[in-house]
């Protein structure tokens, strides 16, 4: 594998982590020790360059330290990579694999949270269609996408807030 380098870090203390119950794939609230060990890792991997070099920056500070990207970026949004990052492409076949891994996995009815980008890569995926028609979706932060397969159809749930 060409990994350089790899960085694996643990989540902060979970409530369930604190009685020692098993989570498996289960989620707990973190802790105030979790949460305080979630800032920490935060602050140790803020300088290692693992997020791409436009991570945290605005477009107008992209503008600046990147001159010209952005508009590279809209004339081939697909497979532009973001410098030290990834390309839609690359997560599109990173969502691939992670649905292959889900469905090998034998979950029936996973529940997948991520960010708008991996999203809509895998949500191209379920539905099978265009790389193209996919890069204008948008996930709300609001809204839950139920995804029938079979039918190739999406139902949306807004969540209230």
């Amino acid at each position: 594998m060409a990994f350089d380098p790899v960085v694996l870090a643990r989540h902060g203390e979970t409530e369930w982590n604190r009685v020692r119950r098993r989570q498996g794939q289960l989620d707990s609230r973190l802790t105030g020790r979790g949460l305080m060990q979630a800032r920490g890792l935060a602050e140790s991997v803020a300088g290692l360059s693992i997020h791409g070099q436009m991570a945290g920056l605005a477009s107008e500070d992209i503008e600046r330290l990147f001159p010209g990207e952005l508009d590279r970026r809209v004339v081939n949004k697909y497979l532009w990579r973001f410098p030290g990052g990834e390309s839609y492409a690359d997560a599109d076949r990173r969502a691939g694999v992670a649905l292959a891994r889900i469905a090998a996995a034998g979950a029936r009815c996973p529940l997948i949270v991520s960010h708008e980008m991996i999203g809509r890569m895998l949500l191209r995926n379920l539905l099978g269609a265009d790389p193209t028609a996919a890069l204008g979706w948008s996930h709300p932060h609001d809204m839950i996408y139920r995804v029938d397969v079979g039918a190739c159809t999406v139902a949306e749930v807004r969540v209230e807030s």
